[in-house]
C-alpha cells in the first residue's frame, strides 16, 4: 500500500506512472483488507484514475479492465464501485463501467453483458483483457445475442451496425473466418444490400476463401447500381472469368470503362488496395486475393504475362523485396509516399494467434539500411532522400503507439538524416528544443529530437540538457535503444556522468530484455557495437575509455551465462 501510493504521488508530481501502479493496485483489490486499508486503497485509486499522465490516449480501458474485477472479495465491492464512479466521469468511453459492475454483483448476468458490450464498442481500442472478459464470463449472452440477430428477419440499421461492431469488428481481415461470420455478413448485405462495407467485407471473405461462384452473386447485384464503378468492374469482370463467363466479364469491363488486361490499371489496383489504412476494408480489399487466383488461373493472361515480365517478383499479396516498388520506373514520385503507405499498412502484425511480424519486420530493416538488405542504388536513393517517402515514413511513425516509437530508433534516424541532407535538419532541431521546457512531449517528437541530435554539428546547450532530462523523466520505460540516444547526446555535451548512467542501464535492458521489450517489429537488441558507436562520439575519450570499462565489468558480472554475454565480449578488451 505505501508503495503503490508513492508511486501515484510520483506520478502526480511527474505526468509519469509506473508499470507497478497497476498490478499493484489489482493485488490489493484480489486481497482481503482491513477497513482502514479499504479506505486507503479507494482515496489512492481515485487519485490514480484522476491524475493527467502523460502521453494519455484519453481512454479509461485499462481502468475499466482493472476494475472489472467479478471474483473480487465481497467486502472490496465498495472500492471497485466508487473507484468506477469516478472512472465513469474521468473517461466518456468508460461511462458504463458501474453498470457493469452493478449488475453483476446483482447477479443479472444479462445486463452486465449489455453494458459491457456496449461499452467495448465505444472504446477505439479496447484492451485485450475486456474482449477476454466477454469471452470467458459471458460466453452463452454472447451467443445467444448472436444467434437472436441471425433470426430476426428484419432488423433495423441501428441493429445492423450494433451487431456489427459488437460481434465483426476485424473478423473479415482474418486469415480463416468461421462460417458463421461468413453467414452474418451474407445476412447484413441481405439487410442493406447498398452498404459498401458490408459488400466489401463479404467479398474480402469469398475472394480469399477462393469461392467466387459466391463472390459473383455478392458483386453482381450490388454493382446493377454502379456499372461505372471502375474497381467494382475490375473485380466483377475477374470474378466472371474465374467462374467461366468471358462473355459477362467482357460486358461488366466495357460498362466500366477498364481493360481487364491493362498491366498499368492492375498495378494502380494494386497499390490501392495496399494503402487501405490497417483493419479497415473497402472495395479495393478484396482486389489483392482475386488477383492472386486469376495469376494462378490464367498464367498466360496478358495482364499477368506483361507483369511477368515488368517485374517478376510483382506480386499484390507478398512482396519479397518491398521497396523494388519505390524504385518501379512508371512510379512518379508523387505516388512514392502512397506506395510506402501501402507497404506499412499490408504489413501490420497479425495477432500472436493469427501470424507474426516477419513481414513488417522485413520492411523495417529494409527502410533502416537499404543497402545492407541488398537494394541497390535507386532504392537506396528513395529511401535516404525521397521527401516524400520520408514524410511518409514520419507521418506512418508517428501513428505508433509510445512503446512501439521507442523500438524505432533506426528509421527516426533514417528521417533526422533525410531531413539534415534536405536543409531542413537545424530548424527542425530548434523547433523540437523548444518544447523540451514544458509539458511532457510526445515521444515520437522526442525519439526524433535524439535522432536530429546525432547530426547536428555542434552539442546540447545547458538548456537543451535540462530540456532533455526533464522530458526523459516522463517516460515510463525508454527502450534500450532510447537510452543509447540519449547517452550519445549527453556524451557529446561532456555529461560523461549521466551518459554512462544511461548506458549502465542499456545494457542492463539489453542482457535481460523482457517479453514486452521485442514483441512487436522494430530495432534488434543492441549489442557491443552499438555501445561502442555510441562511446566513439564522445569528444572526451577518456571518459570513455572509463565508461566502457565500467560496461565491461558490469557485463561480466552481470551475465547469466557465456551465451548472454557473447554479444558483449567486444567490451571487455577495455576492461583491463
Amino acid at each position: 500500500m505505501d508503495l503503490y501510493e508513492a508511486l501515484v504521488e510520483r506520478m502526480e508530481r511527474t505526468g509519469s506512472a509506473s508499470g507497478l501502479q497497476e498490478a499493484i493496485a489489482a493485488h490489493l483489490l484480489d486481497s482481503p483488507l482491513s477497513d482502514a486499508q479499504r479506505d486507503r486503497l479507494q482515496a489512492v485509486l481515485i487519485r490514480d484514475i484522476g491524475a493527467e499522465r502523460s502521453q494519455s490516449d484519453n481512454s479509461g480501458g485499462v481502468f475499466a479492465s482493472l476494475l472489472l474485477r467479478f471474483d473480487a472479495p465481497a467486502a472490496n465491492r465498495e472500492v471497485l464501485l466508487a473507484a468506477s464512479r469516478v472512472l465513469a466521469a474521468r473517461y466518456a468511453d468508460s461511462a458504463r463501467t458501474p453498470e457493469v459492475l452493478t449488475a453483476w454483483f446483482a447477479d443479472d448476468r444479462a445486463g452486465a453483458f449489455e453494458a459491457l458490450s456496449a461499452m467495448t464498442e465505444a472504446m477505439a481500442q479496447p484492451p485485450l483483457s475486456l474482449g477476454t472478459l466477454l469471452a470467458q464470463r459471458f460466453g452463452a449472452e454472447r451467443e445467444a445475442a448472436f444467434d437472436a440477430f441471425l433470426a430476426t428477419s428484419r432488423p433495423n440499421r441501428e441493429e445492423t451496425a450494433r451487431f456489427e461492431r459488437r460481434f465483426l469488428r476485424g473478423e473479415a481481415t482474418k486469415a480463416s473466418v468461421d462460417p458463421r461470420i461468413v453467414a452474418a455478413y451474407a445476412k447484413l448485405v441481405s439487410v442493406e444490400p447498398d452498404n459498401v462495407a458490408y459488400v466489401a467485407a463479404l467479398l474480402l471473405i469469398q475472394a480469399r476463401a477462393g469461392d467466387f461462384s459466391a463472390f459473383v452473386a455478392t458483386a453482381a447485384p450490388f454493382a446493377t447500381t454502379r456499372a461505372d464503378d471502375q474497381v467494382l468492374g475490375t473485380l466483377l469482370g475477374l470474378a466472371y472469368r474465374l467462374t467461366g463467363d468471358p462473355d459477362a466479364a467482357a460486358r461488366t469491363a466495357e460498362a466500366a470503362s477498364v481493360d481487364l488486361d491493362d498491366p498499368e490499371w492492375i498495378r494502380q489496383l494494386t497499390s490501392r488496395a495496399m494503402a487501405t489504412r490497417a483493419g479497415e476494408v473497402d472495395m479495393p480489399s478484396a482486389f489483392a486475393p482475386t488477383w492472386s487466383a486469376y495469376q494462378k488461373r490464367f498464367p498466360q493472361a496478358p495482364a499477368v504475362l506483361a507483369l511477368a515480365v515488368q517485374d517478376p517478383e510483382f506480386t499484390p499479396v507478398t512482396v519479397a523485396r518491398p521497396l523494388d516498388r519505390l524504385a518501379a520506373d512508371d512510379t512518379p514520385g508523387v505516388a512514392r509516399g502512397d506506395i510506402l503507405r501501402g507497404l506499412w499498412r499490408a504489413t501490420v502484425p497479425q495477432g500472436r494467434q493469427d501470424g507474426d511480424a516477419s513481414n513488417r519486420q522485413m520492411l523495417i530493416d529494409s527502410l533502416a539500411d537499404p543497402a545492407a538488405a541488398g537494394y541497390g542504388a535507386p532504392v537506396v536513393a528513395m529511401v535516404t532522400r525521397d521527401p516524400a517517402v520520408i514524410k511518409e515514413l514520419e507521418d506512418e511513425l508517428s501513428s505508433l503507439s509510445g512503446a512501439m516509437q521507442g523500438r524505432q530508433m533506426r528509421l527516426y534516424d533514417r528521417v533526422a538524416e533525410a531531413q539534415w541532407g534536405q536543409g531542413g535538419g537545424q530548424a527542425r532541431l530548434d523547433a523540437l528544443s523548444a518544447d523540451l521546457g514544458g509539458p511532457p512531449v510526445r515521444l515520437h517528437d522526442l525519439a526524433l529530437f535524439l535522432a536530429l541530435e546525432q547530426g547536428a554539428p555542434v552539442a546540447l546547450d545547458a538548456q537543451q540538457l535540462a530540456g532533455l532530462t526533464r522530458q526523459l523523466r516522463f517516460v515510463m520505460s525508454p527502450s534500450a535503444g532510447m537510452r543509447l540516444a540519449a547517452a550519445r547526446a549527453y556524451g557529446r555535451a561532456g555529461e560523461s556522468a549521466t551518459a554512462g548512467a544511461l548506458l549502465q542501464a542499456a545494457l542492463l535492458q539489453s542482457l535481460y530484455p523482457t517479453r514486452r521489450d521485442y514483441a512487436d517489429p522494430g530495432d534488434p537488441a543492441p549489442d557491443a557495437a552499438a555501445f561502442l558507436t555510441v562511446l566513439a562520439a564522445f569528444p572526451d575519450q577518456g571518459a570513455a575509455r572509463r565508461i566502457r570499462g565500467d560496461l565491461a565489468r558490469l557485463a561480466q558480472r552481470q551475465a547469466a551465462s557465456p551465451a548472454v554475454m557473447a554479444p558483449f565480449a567486444a567490451l571487455a578488451s577495455a576492461a583491463d
